[in-house]
């Protein structure tokens, strides 16, 4: 930066984060351990049991074996026609498989670019479920199994474009911010070994989330089924990206 040059600050900056040895991320803390069926069900977390409790950007080749292959259940029923490269794989196409309290109901067609505004059967959770943004683990899990670059790029794309175009009112509402803040950290340390995650996007999505998600998740309670305050200290924010979340009693 001191020498005017953006493109090789982005470029070392991405650098730095690759080969730091310090740091692990909570995977989607939000997440407790709990049965395979629900953890692929609405939480879209493909990790066999025992879940990995951290992770870092240089587990692949160790964790991904232990992702689970099969079709994904609905809470505790029956499996549905999806398994993870499925959900991947239709994402690829503008689809994404919409869950609704446990549900797998028929993917929704997002268009290109994503319409991060869209509501089907006029039912309003269309909209918070895709800002809730589950998709995100999906593709990371994808990417980790199968090695290929393509949905990381198929990440990166749908998250540039919701920092660029989603509405800030709208895409704050809700839960969204605070699964997006337990979900954003750790996929990004997911795909952070990709060439297809590129400097200035990087750059882009690391500037986003200290000023998008984290500081609605710590802002406190904000009524309705936020009743549970989350913590606004310091040491909250910092755990985010350290070691734990943490919360306290209402």
């Amino acid at each position: 930066m001191d020498t005017d040059d953006l493109p090789a600050a982005e470029t070392a900056y991405l650098e730095f984060w690759r080969t730091r040895k310090d740091r692990r991320i909570l995977w989607n803390p939000h997440f407790p351990p709990r049965s395979l069926a629900v953890r692929t069900g609405s939480a879209s977390d493909f990790f066999l049991d025992p879940a990995p409790r951290t992770i870092s950007w240089r587990d692949r080749e160790k964790l991904k074996n232990r992702i689970y292959k099969g079709n994904a259940s609905a809470d505790f029923d029956a499996p549905t026609e999806w398994n993870l490269l499925e959900m991947a794989d239709l994402m690829l196409k503008d689809r994404l498989v919409h869950i609704r309290q446990g549900d797998f109901l028929p993917p929704l067609e997002m268009g290109n670019p994503w319409n991060w505004d869209i509501v089907t059967n006029n039912d309003p959770y269309t909209n918070g479920f895709v800002h809730r943004h589950y998709f995100m683990p999906v593709l990371g899990q994808a990417y980790w199994l199968t090695g290929e670059d393509k949905y990381v790029g198929k990440l990166v794309s749908v998250w540039t474009d919701w920092i660029r175009r989603a509405d800030g009112g709208r895409k704050n509402q809700g839960l969204a911010p605070m699964y997006q803040a337990l979900i954003h950290p750790s996929t990004l340390e997911m795909i952070l070994g990709s060439p297809a995650l590129k400097p200035r996007a990087f750059c882009r999505i690391v500037a986003y989330l200290p000023k998008g998600p984290v500081p609605w998740l710590t802002r406190g309670p904000r009524g309705g089924n936020r009743s549970m305050p989350f913590s606004r200290s310091p040491r909250h924010c910092r755990s985010l990206s350290s070691q734990t979340v943490g919360r306290r009693r209402p």
